[in-house]
């Protein structure tokens, strides 16, 4: 195992490098594609979105980090979001195995 690393580590660094720009490329087109989808809504309704490119530019700002972080464990991050996906399954079948981590209503208190 070890001396099929050895032998070809040019080639899985080049599909590791290769896998990592198409996984950032990805990311910041789907980013810049809810950018314009946010533009649409803030033409329609303006009155929704304050005055000012802030959260335009931390949104970029957030994407990029995202971006950047998914290009790099690009290999894991599947198995990142399908145990996300089974903790939501296994919560809602299951709350009392989960602690009710599911349960965001919050109860309503009687201050009388």
């Amino acid at each position: 195992m070890y001396q099929f690393f050895m032998n070809n580590w040019h080639i899985l660094l080049t599909i590791y490098i290769v896998g990592a720009v198409l996984t950032f490329i990805g990311l910041i087109a789907f980013f810049y594609w809810i950018g314009k989808a946010e533009d649409e809504d803030r033409e329609m309704y303006p009155e929704a979105y304050p005055e000012g490119n802030a959260g335009a530019f931390l949104s970029w700002v957030v994407g990029i980090g995202i971006s950047v972080l998914l290009s790099a464990i690009w290999i894991g991050a599947p198995l990142i979001f399908i145990g996300v996906w089974l903790f939501g399954i296994i919560d809602e079948k299951f709350p009392e195995l989960m602690g009710d981590f599911g349960d965001d209503t919050e109860e309503e208190q009687d201050n009388d």
